[in-house]
């Protein structure tokens, strides 16, 4: 029998928003939950498990999540921090716990009655430390246990009284000390952006001279220095807040921020040199970086400039001393990022995800880039949703994972993202000429972080079924110090991606639908569809199969239909290397997936043998 079709390295990747004939035999016009992995399309480790194991699941009392970041400190220690829309928390490698760290007022003493929701203070001042919103515990300060009696405060009503949530169920007592946690307000669009800051001084709190701070946006600015059981508020002269920050030529550069009350939306504010907390001597300045109506998003190095984004815009930022201290050239005038999470910063270059669009950014220009994918993606991202849109690195698998806010989610109005677009950065095509390959998963995440494993992992610590680790024995996973993928959820979950074959025990669907095949030179001429092989990585002895569905058309962009869907044995015993559709077409594409099991496999292309129909 003729080989009609013969397709091998099929590791192009998806296109999307073409017709069935433009999307090259190599590609894939529909995928999900696989990767690409050196030319071979693979169904690998894709899903998640609970961090940092199942007994030990971290939950951020049900909130979204909305910061996973480590705070590496110069003496080694490494702190891994969480956060949700109200919380900062910290994570106890020994315990496997969080603790709040969350900025705490608790001065003075309170008295409780149980039965009611009234909180009355001596030596408080309710009234300038506290909001609605706010947490209190009674009994002891310094309390960051999540599981302690905490109680939300519903309103502040004077300098010495607060009233709760719901009734105070403790015992009735007088003169308490007592915890208040001073919350967050943003809401869950509201993620919290980080920087790092190492040697400096004049610090307004903490010890030491590492520190960590985070912005919301709309919170005052707080910092850490990893030894403290709460951040602090520095104190930055008049600025409130700042939309996000980035430490640069050794001072830090707070972008688009909020000055006594008043959103400096175009400008940026940086610190004295050396000193992240002092924006009003020595070298500290604001300075307005264009003239443009565009709001400045993000900051970012590249090379020994500091790229600052905007809306609609990319300008570049130069240190040349005082008394001007940055000169700026606008490079881009008329795109930039939808999300100030929206640009993925790579040493030489950064990518963003524009208006109809995805761009890479050296420091000089901004060039169009992966229209086969962006072009299609952008069209669907849901306009009010757009702060959602971030990214994610798999540096181990070569994997840039954008989460994006598209029309096809659940809840398109007022829900989450639930899939990503995986850029496969580190593929070797074999040439300049053809786009970057993607994929497409299920990836219900809000933000992403890292976590170094503490320790070697050993058959004592499996926390799953062996089947459920796609791994060898030696791979580098099971040692100290590999660096996990953590992503948080809007039910306040944490959860390990990229290490379990399940979606947090739920097998997903996988599938990998090639491009179109032509099986006949003339468009009149029907053809048998004999035999597809598809080219899978044989598994000696297993009793697991995939299932071949083969689409077809006599329509060269026809809406090709199932015409049947084979199983094939991934042990492929004997000459079992093929299945039969046995169906008459002119089209036709192959698909290749599971709708149960958690099992690997792999593709690397497939062929077709036909006949003319005439001759069946």
């Amino acid at each position: 029998m003729p080989l009609v079709k013969n397709i091998t390295a099929a590791s192009l990747g998806l296109y999307l928003g073409m017709p069935p004939s433009q999307v090259p035999s190599r590609g894939m016009s529909d995928c999900l939950n696989v990767r690409l992995r050196q030319g071979v399309v693979v169904r690998d480790n894709l899903g998640w498990a609970p961090f940092p194991n199942t007994d030990d699941a971290i939950n951020l009392d049900g909130k979204t999540v909305t910061l996973i970041d480590s705070f590496v400190l110069r003496n080694g220690t490494t702190k891994t921090l969480l956060g949700n829309t109200t919380d900062l928390f910290v994570f106890d490698d020994n315990t496997n716990t969080v603790a709040y760290l969350t900025p705490r007022y608790e001065t003075g003493t309170v008295s409780v009655t149980n039965g009611s929701p009234t909180v009355t203070g001596s030596g408080t001042a309710f009234d300038t430390e506290l909001h609605a919103g706010c947490f209190i515990y009674v009994g002891a300060i310094s309390e960051t246990d999540p599981t302690a009696a905490w109680y939300e405060i519903d309103s502040v009503d004077s300098a010495t009284q607060v009233t709760l949530t719901s009734n105070y169920l403790g015992a009735t007592a007088a003169g308490q000390s007592y915890t208040a946690r001073v919350t967050f307000t943003g809401d869950a669009d509201d993620v919290f952006f980080t920087e790092y800051f190492y040697g400096g001084s004049s610090y307004t709190g903490g010890t030491g001279d590492d520190r960590w701070y985070a912005t919301n946006g709309v919170d005052a600015i707080v910092a850490w220095d990893g030894a403290d059981d709460q951040v602090y508020l520095p104190n930055l002269g008049n600025v409130d807040t700042c939309r996000s920050l980035r430490r640069d030529t050794n001072r830090m550069v707070y972008v688009a921020p909020t000055v006594s009350g008043t959103f400096e939306k175009f400008s940026i504010r940086t610190s004295d040199v050396g000193k992240p907390e002092d924006t009003v001597n020595g070298e500290a300045v604001q300075l307005i970086v264009h003239d443009r109506n565009d709001e400045l998003l993000f900051a970012a190095n590249i090379g020994g400039l500091l790229a600052i984004y905007g809306r609609k815009s990319v300008t570049v930022a130069q240190y040349v001393g005082v008394p001007i201290v940055y000169a700026f050239r606008a490079v881009v005038t008329s795109v930039g990022p939808i999300s100030a999470r929206g640009v993925a910063v790579f040493p030489e270059y950064h990518y963003f995800v524009s208006d109809g669009s995805q761009y890479i950014f050296d420091g000089t220009r901004a060039d169009q880039i992966n229209t086969h994918i962006w072009e299609d993606v952008t069209s669907r991202i849901v306009p009010a949703r757009v702060g959602q849109l971030h990214h994610g690195f798999d540096y181990s698998n070569g994997e840039l994972l954008w989460v994006t806010p598209l029309t096809s989610d659940s809840d398109p109005e007022g829900g989450f993202p639930e899939h990503a677009y995986v850029h496969h950065f580190l593929e070797d095509l074999g040439t300049d000429r053809l786009p970057d390959p993607h994929t497409y998963r299920d990836l219900p995440a809000t933000v992403f972080g890292n976590y170094a494993r503490a320790s070697t992992f050993d058959f004592s610590d499996l926390d799953e079924n062996w089947a459920e680790y796609n791994f060898r024995w030696s791979d580098r996973f099971f040692f100290q110090r590999y660096p996990q993928i953590l992503f948080g959820t809007v039910d306040g979950d944490v959860f390990i991606l990229n290490e379990f074959a399940t979606q947090n025990g739920v097998d997903p669907v996988s599938y990998a639908r090639f491009g179109r095949a032509g099986l006949s030179r003339s468009p009149s001429q029907r053809m048998t569809i004999n035999r597809v092989y598809p080219y899978m990585e044989q598994i000696d002895s297993s009793a697991d199969s995939v299932i071949v569905a083969v689409y077809t058309t006599n329509v060269l962009d026809g809406n090709a239909q199932l015409a049947t869907s084979l199983t094939f044995g991934l042990a492929q015993d004997g000459l079992a290397n093929f299945v039969s559709p046995l169906k008459v077409a002119t089209y036709c594409d192959v698909q290749i997936g599971t709708t149960e099991g958690s099992f690997y496999w792999s593709i690397s292309g497939y062929a077709v043998d036909a006949t003319p129909a005439s001759k069946v």
